[in-house]
């Protein structure tokens, strides 16, 4: 008899985790202890956010590399991932497709 799991395996179920390749500095398989902050900081955390257009744990993450590695590292190492994902983006950057 098959468990749940093996018929998952099976059926080529979606898998959730981001690939090795999805995150400019590699695969995110280190866990960081969970930690408590004051309501209104968390607040303006989401809001931040959302604003951005990325979670919470992608802010920590960016907040926490540029403190580590430091600003230009962490905007080198994204521009590298950017290169290799989309070519070179200094050639792009004035092809809009639109009337100018």
């Amino acid at each position: 008899m098959s468990s749940k799991k093996d018929s998952d395996k099976d059926s080529g179920s979606i898998m959730y985790s981001r690939g090795a390749s999805a995150d400019a500095f590699g695969k995110l398989d280190g866990i960081m202890p969970e930690f408590r902050i004051d309501a209104e900081t968390a607040l303006l955390a989401q809001r931040a956010a959302n604003e951005s257009g990325c979670s919470i744990a992608e802010i920590c993450r960016t907040a926490l590399r540029v403190r580590i590695y430091g600003k230009e590292h962490v905007q080198t190492v994204a521009q590298q991932h950017l290169s290799r994902v989309i070519g070179n983006v200094g050639e792009m950057s004035g092809q809009t497709g639109g009337a100018a």
